[in-house]
């Protein structure tokens, strides 16, 4: 029996077992195996280099297409370190990528960084046929960027950038993003989601210029009554750690509601005011604090005394997690009625985990 007559089921488990490295070569032993080894090779693309996703665009764009529609999942992403790629890429290249767009019905994920933040005209609605389940970008909140949201009816995790000017940021319709369960994103624009109504995950970007409207922000979730588990910030600062727990503690709901709460920035002294509020948050499971300011650091006996502490004024905490800037995260867990810690991890590793995974 030859390749070209054996079974479609057949085909398809021999390209499952494959390297992507050995995917390009078996597309040219002839139609039937390229016809199948392009659905996986297509199926899942993640792109580093400008050149290379450059040359798939290009590709995708061929016979009419035709791969357009095996694509499920698509990330271009550019290391901001390199030097090539700090400013502006090429016009040509983000209309290569809008056309490349247009041909993937069925694309579910999609990760677009673009060094600039600039390139949401790309996005243009009329455009696209596809409709995400998660969409991050690293793209300026903007026009473009809101007409685009508003064509998406099934997206459940949206990642985005600060508007360009925070002195005007453009609203977002009620109405749209039913489906949104997760945001990722600047506090301006995270006030926009509060409408959402299945909103239950928040990871919320506080910069100096805005720190003082996250007690107002947390208000507002409170009264707009999304179905909040998660409250993550990148810090929440001292001095308005108070009137932002006050905020959050007023309503039984949203008490009730809440699973996740961080990032606290962790006092050495005065810890009553976490202490009251924490007695009203009656099923937290997982608080975080940042320790980075604290002289000295707080060692691995002190770490556990808090946890310890922590758990007296809220039964119901699991995890107690410690922040020491962006550098790493010491995780502490209680399990079989003892506090042990559960490892020392990378920011960016553990994050994730943290605030989505109640």
């Amino acid at each position: 029996m030859t390749a070209g007559t054996l079974p479609l089921e057949i085909l398809n488990r021999i390209v499952q077992q494959l390297r992507p490295v050995d995917l390009p070569p078996l597309c040219r032993v002839n139609k039937m195996f390229q016809r199948v080894t392009e659905r996986k090779l297509y199926n899942n693309l993640i792109l580093g280099d400008v050149n290379l996703a450059y040359r798939v665009y290009m590709s995708l764009i061929a016979h009419d297409g035709m791969r357009g529609p095996y694509v499920k999942r698509l990330w271009f992403y550019i290391d901001p370190r390199r030097g090539v790629t700090r400013g502006h890429l090429a016009h040509q290249f983000w209309q290569m990528m809008q056309v490349a767009l247009s041909t993937m019905t069925e694309l579910k994920d999609l990760l677009i960084h673009d060094p600039a933040g600039t390139a949401t005209w790309i996005l243009d609605p009329d455009e696209m046929r596809f409709q995400l389940h998660t969409a991050k970008f690293r793209l300026q909140w903007d026009d473009d960027m809101v007409a685009f949201l508003q064509s998406q009816h099934q997206l459940k995790h949206l990642q985005t950038l600060d508007a360009h000017d925070i002195t005007r940021v453009v609203p977002l319709p009620e109405g749209h993003l039913r489906e949104l369960e997760a945001f990722e994103g600047p506090l301006l624009v995270a006030a926009e989601m509060l409408s959402c109504p299945s909103l239950s995950h928040l990871r919320v970007i506080v910069d100096e210029e805005v720190f003082q409207l996250l007690p107002q922000f947390v208000e507002n979730i409170v009264t707009s009554d999304p179905p909040l588990r998660s409250l993550h910030v990148n810090v929440i600062p001292d001095p308005v750690v108070e009137e932002t727990l006050e905020a959050l503690t007023v309503d039984p709901k949203c008490c009730a509601r809440i699973q996740h709460l961080g990032v606290i920035m962790m006092p050495w002294i005065h810890r009553h005011v976490i202490h009251r509020h924490l007695t009203r948050l009656h099923n937290l499971q997982s608080i975080a604090f940042e320790v980075s300011h604290l002289d000295p650091a707080p060692i691995e006996g002190f770490q556990r005394a808090i946890a310890l502490e922590m758990n007296m004024y809220c039964p119901s905490l699991r995890r107690v997690s410690f922040w020491f800037g962006h550098h790493q995260v010491v995780l502490w867990a209680y399990r079989q009625d003892t506090w042990t810690c559960a490892g020392v991890h990378p920011h960016a590793s553990i994050e994730d985990q943290l605030w989505l995974s109640v």
